[in-house]
């Protein structure tokens, strides 16, 4: 997870109790201030980072809900830890954020869609991939190796009223690759610069009103 520090040392604290009681409160209210303006940070990234207009494109929305944040106290100061440490987006969140390369088991293949198997807005048609696609659509597998380029999965078109008879178009749906390389998207650390104002702008409230309620 991605960290966000606010550091109290020895001196700041004595500093911050000096102040009188408004100042030893703070000392106390801190961690939560900081806990609560974490949870805003990690939801403006889930929001804006991973939401339709954002960096990736939104399948299952995964990811987009197991952004989370944490505050730890330790050694003089509180962290605020901000991304994904539990649920389904584990496997596959670091590697939209660091990049990588994704590779298919031994005997298997990586089947990448294409614009037909997308509607216009992007999304897919089919989250399942060619699984799910094909209990819905006739798709066939062509083999282009002998050619040196990857196979395919096209969709079949028939004439309309006329089920199983003869072809009327073919459509590339999937294209079947053994790896894949995915950019580094940055979606945690360039949104937690992006977006760290409502960090500290929260913080910053939080404080003028533990002060005016003293």
């Amino acid at each position: 997870m991605l960290r966000v520090q606010v550091i109290t040392t020895p001196n700041s604290e004595k500093a911050i109790r000096l102040s009188g009681d408004r100042g030893g409160r703070l000392v106390t209210e801190l961690p939560g201030i900081v806990d609560r303006s974490s949870i805003l940070l990690a939801g403006e990234i889930a929001e804006n980072e991973l939401g339709p207009s954002g960096l990736l494109n939104v399948v299952s929305g995964n990811l987009r809900r197991s952004i989370a944040s944490r505050v730890d106290v330790s050694g003089g100061g509180i962290t605020a830890y901000i991304g994904v440490t539990k649920g389904p987006a584990v496997k596959y969140a670091r590697i939209h954020e660091e990049g990588g390369v994704i590779k298919a088991k031994p005997g298997k293949a990586l089947a990448v869609p294409l614009d037909a198997a997308r509607t216009a807005g992007g999304k897919l048609k089919y989250p399942g991939g060619p699984r799910e696609a094909g209990k819905r659509e006739e798709l066939i597998f062509i083999d282009r190796r002998a050619q040196g380029k990857p196979p395919l999965l096209v969709k079949v078109h028939r004439t309309p009223g006329k089920p199983g008879g003869k072809a009327a178009g073919f459509e590339p749906w999937y294209v079947l690759l053994k790896s894949v390389r995915v950019p580094a998207k940055r979606y945690l650390s360039g949104g937690v610069q992006r977006h760290f104002e409502v960090f500290r702008v929260s913080i910053r409230f939080e404080i003028d009103e533990l002060y005016k309620a003293a």
